[in-house]
C-alpha cells in the first residue's frame, strides 16, 4: 500500500499518541519498583498511600505489573507498525535507496531508526523521570494506568486461559507469571552486591519477596483457638487461665471474640498497686489494634511495628471477629519459626509418609503446604488445612472421612479431629483435573 502525505500526518500524529502511552507504561511501572523497594521514610510512603489511586496500584502491583508489561509488549509491536510506513514513504523520496542494494539498505536503516526511536522515547526517557523522580511519576501515570489495568485485564486473562490449556495438553501445569516488579530488583540486587549470599541471607530475601503476596488472614489465630480474659469471669480466674496457658497478652472480651473490648498484658496487672482482685480490667486493658481479614501482612507488620503493639484483632467484612494476629507469627514468615525456653516441643507441620503422601498438620497455613508441595490453592476464605477441609465439607468432618479436590490436585483423609478442629490429616497428592475456564 503507498503511503500518501496525509498518511504520514496521520500516522505521525498515532506516533505521538502511541510513545506517549508507552511513556506512561514505563514510567508507572519503573515508579512502583522505586516506590516498593524504597525505605518507607524516603518518599513518606505512609502520605502518598492516602492518595487512593496510588495505594491501589501499590498495594495490587503483583498482578497489574505484569498487565502492563503485555500493554508495554503490544505498544511496542504498534510502534513499529507505525514507523515502518512513515520511514518508507520518507525513504521513496531519496535516490540513494534506489541502487540496487537499496531494499536492503531500507530494511537496515528501519530497524535501526525504529529500535533507537523506541528505546529513546519510548523507555530510557521516561525510565529516567521516574527513577528520579517516582512520586510525581506515579501521580501523573496513575490515573490512566488503572484505566489501562481494568481494559487490557480480561483479555490478559483470556491469553493466560489459552495458554494453560496448551500446557494441559502437554501434560504440564501451567506456572503463574513471575512479578516482573520482584524479578527486576532481585537482579538490580545481585548485580550491586560484591560477595554471593549465604544460604540464610537468600532465605529471609526469598521469604521477605514472598511476604508481599501474604495477607492476614494466611497467619490468622483462628477465633477458637483464641484464649481470652472475660469480663464475666473473676480476676483471679482469669489470672489462672495465664497461668495455665503462659501466655502474655490476652484479648478482652464482654463474652466472646466480637465483643472485644481491650487488650491485657500479664505486667500490667502486676504493675498494679491495690487489691488485685477487686481491679477494674477495663480500665487496665489497653487499646487493641484491628484489621481485616485482607489487609497485606506488609502493611500490618509496618503498622503494628509504628504503634509497637504485638497482638491485633482481625475482623471479617460485617465485623465479626474472625480470630487474632501477632506481630511474632508475621515476623517468623520472614525468619522462621522463633521459639523460647518457654515454648513447648511440638511436632512438625508436614511429615512425607510416602510417594506424594504427607501427614499434615490442620493448623498449618495453607501458603506454606502450596510452598511445601508445589501446588496452588485458590482461596481467600480460609487459611489452615483445617479450614481448608471444613470449608470444603461444610461442617467438622469425621475421622477417617476422605475429600478429593481435583482442582487442586488433592486427596485428603481426616486422621485426627475433636469437636472444634481438624487435628491431623493425610495429603496425597494426585493427577489436577482442570475445570474447564
Amino acid at each position: 500500500m503507498n503511503t500518501t502525505f496525509w498518511d504520514f500526518i496521520a500516522l505521525g500524529g498515532g506516533l505521538i499518541a502511541l510513545l506517549f502511552i508507552n511513556a506512561l507504561l514505563v514510567a508507572c511501572e519503573i515508579s512502583l519498583v522505586k516506590l516498593r523497594y524504597a525505605d518507607p521514610d524516603e518518599f513518606d510512603l505512609g502520605k502518598l498511600r492516602e492518595r487512593k489511586r496510588i495505594a491501589y496500584l501499590l498495594n495490587r502491583a503483583d498482578w497489574a505489573a505484569p498487565v502492563m508489561r503485555f500493554g508495554i509488549m503490544a505498544v511496542t509491536i504498534a510502534l513499529g507498525l507505525v514507523i515502518f510506513p512513515m520511514l518508507g514513504y520518507l525513504m521513496d523520496k531519496l535516490e540513494i535507496f534506489e541502487s540496487p542494494t537499496g531494499e536492503l539498505m531500507k530494511a537496515f536503516f528501519t530497524f535501526a531508526v525504529i529500535a533507537s526511536f523506541t528505546s529513546l522515547f519510548g523507555f530510557l526517557v521516561p525510565r529516567g523521570f521516574a527513577l528520579s523522580n517516582p512520586v510525581l511519576a506515579l501521580r501523573f501515570t496513575s490515573w490512566f494506568i488503572i484505566g489501562v489495568v481494568a481494559v487490557l485485564l480480561p483479555w490478559f486473562k483470556f491469553i493466560r486461559s489459552i495458554a494453560r490449556k496448551l500446557f494441559g495438553l502437554l501434560g504440564m501445569r501451567f506456572e503463574h507469571d513471575f512479578n516482573v516488579l520482584d524479578f527486576e530488583v532481585q537482579i538490580r540486587a545481585l548485580a550491586e552486591d560484591t560477595e554471593p549470599p549465604s544460604p540464610y541471607q537468600r532465605k529471609l530475601l526469598r521469604n521477605s519477596l514472598r511476604l508481599r503476596d501474604l495477607e492476614v488472614s494466611d497467619v490468622i489465630l483462628p477465633r477458637n483457638q483464641v484464649q481470652l480474659f472475660s469480663l464475666d469471669a473473676s480476676v483471679e480466674e482469669n489470672l489462672a487461665l495465664a497461668h495455665i496457658t503462659g501466655h502474655t497478652r490476652f484479648p478482652l472480651c464482654n463474652g466472646d471474640l466480637d465483643r472485644c473490648v481491650g487488650l491485657i498484658h500479664i505486667k500490667d496487672l502486676f504493675r498494679y498497686k491495690g487489691d488485685l482482685r477487686q481491679a477494674d480490667l477495663r480500665k487496665l486493658a489497653r487499646k487493641i489494634e484491628r484489621f481485616s481479614a485482607d489487609t497485606l501482612l506488609e502493611e500490618a507488620l509496618q503498622r503494628m511495628l509504628a504503634q509497637k503493639v504485638h497482638m491485633a484483632l482481625v475482623s471479617d467484612e460485617f465485623g465479626g471477629a474472625l480470630g487474632v494476629v501477632t506481630l511474632e507469627t508475621i515476623l517468623e514468615e520472614l525468619v522462621g519459626d522463633i521459639e523460647d525456653e518457654f515454648d513447648m516441643p511440638v511436632n512438625e507441620e508436614l511429615t512425607q509418609t510416602g510417594p506424594d503422601e504427607y501427614l499434615v498438620d490442620g493448623l498449618m497455613a495453607i501458603h506454606d503446604l502450596e510452598e511445601e508441595l508445589n501446588i496452588d490453592i485458590d482461596t481467600d476464605e480460609v487459611s489452615t488445612v483445617g479450614g481448608l477441609i471444613t470449608n470444603e465439607l461444610g461442617r467438622i468432618p469425621e475421622t477417617d472421612e476422605t475429600i478429593t479436590m481435583d482442582a487442586y490436585g488433592l486427596e485428603i483423609t481426616v486422621k485426627e479431629v475433636d469437636e472444634r478442629r481438624v487435628i491431623s490429616a493425610s495429603v496425597r497428592k494426585i493427577q489436577i483435573v482442570e475445570d474447564g475456564d
